[in-house]
């Protein structure tokens, strides 16, 4: 009886499958960068409805970039715009 482990032949090293592995993902990643499509970028919203830059930058800092509906309707009101 012969241990399938120690037979010669078939079976790759499992060096040479990580290494197909990185390539074939690097593959891919270049691919997907290739393929998206460029998006414009769309102006501050809140720049937009006229707030002082303070608080603009404290909205862009939570990750905020553009207001809700109600944001848009209700800081025009606000500000007696």
């Amino acid at each position: 009886m012969t241990d399938a482990f120690t037979v010669a032949g078939e079976f790759a090293p499992a060096e040479n499958l990580s290494n197909s592995f990185e390539e074939s993902t690097a593959v891919l990643a270049t691919a997907a960068e290739l393929e998206a499509p460029e998006v414009p970028e769309v102006p501050n919203g809140f720049v937009q409805l006229g707030l002082a830059p303070e608080l603009v930058q404290a909205c862009k800092d939570l990750g905020y970039t553009q207001p809700t509906v109600v944001q848009s309707k209700a800081i025009p009101l606000a500000m007696g715009s």
